[in-house]
């Protein structure tokens, strides 16, 4: 797929393809081009922050998503409340200028192809897994889990399931790289199962004094 020169947003959050992004923007530099944006095509590459130069320049990593503008909103203070939602993953080939903003030249990934046939099991177990973790993180608020709809696709389940869940930026980041919607839930079932884990041993000591009841992390042969 041809390259194309896009602006980029580094940010300190992953962004994926379907995920709603809402922004406070105040820095000069990225008002501007986000009002640049508005003019064009609207899109602007959204990159988790990879390093941080001593001069305060921002490194963002390879593959980051698309985000595109969906509203813009300003603040008497002159910030701009954005809302953009991400569309497609892309790979960045060079970073083209750092002033006044960062851009880079891209190369858009195309969707990638699953059978939902092939997968089901994996995105059946997944899915337990996701709506267990829901569940747990709900409960430490002392609040109930949302019904949850599960999408049909296995690309934008993975992608939702990666959005929502609780788990460290870079652990996120490796689940954006993967080359498959299969790679990325056999990635985020073994992450699921660490930190369900790990919020049930918090919730056990901390609180609510009765956890949500589960059937079981690990369906045994009866």
């Amino acid at each position: 797929m041809a390259d194309k020169l896009m602006p980029l947003f580094p940010m300190h959050i992953v962004v994926f393809p379907g995920m709603v992004l809402p922004l406070r923007v105040e820095e000069e530099s990225q008002r501007m081009m986000i009002e640049e944006c508005e003019t064009a095509d609207r899109r602007f590459g959204a990159t988790l922050i990879q390093a941080v130069h001593r001069e305060g320049g921002l490194v963002p990593h390879a593959v980051g998503t698309v985000a595109e503008i969906a509203k813009v909103e300003k603040t008497d203070e002159g910030a701009l409340h954005v809302v953009a939602v991400g569309q497609s993953r892309f790979r960045l080939i060079a970073v083209e200028q750092h002033a006044p903003y960062l851009t880079g030249r891209v190369e858009l990934l195309g969707r990638e192809r699953s059978e939902v046939k092939e997968t089901a099991p994996l995105i059946n177990e997944t899915w337990r897994l996701f709506e267990r973790h829901m569940e747990l993180l709900f409960a430490a608020a002392s609040r109930k889990s949302p019904e949850l709809q599960m999408p049909r696709d296995p690309e934008l389940l993975s992608y939702l399931i990666a959005a929502n869940a609780r788990i460290f930026p870079e652990r996120k980041q490796e689940l954006l790289e993967a080359e498959s919607a299969q790679e990325r839930l056999e990635g985020l079932q073994r992450t699921l199962k660490v930190e369900n884990d790990t919020l049930k041993a918090i919730l056990a000591t901390t609180g609510p004094a009765i956890l949500p009841e589960e059937e079981s992390d690990s369906p045994e042969d009866e």
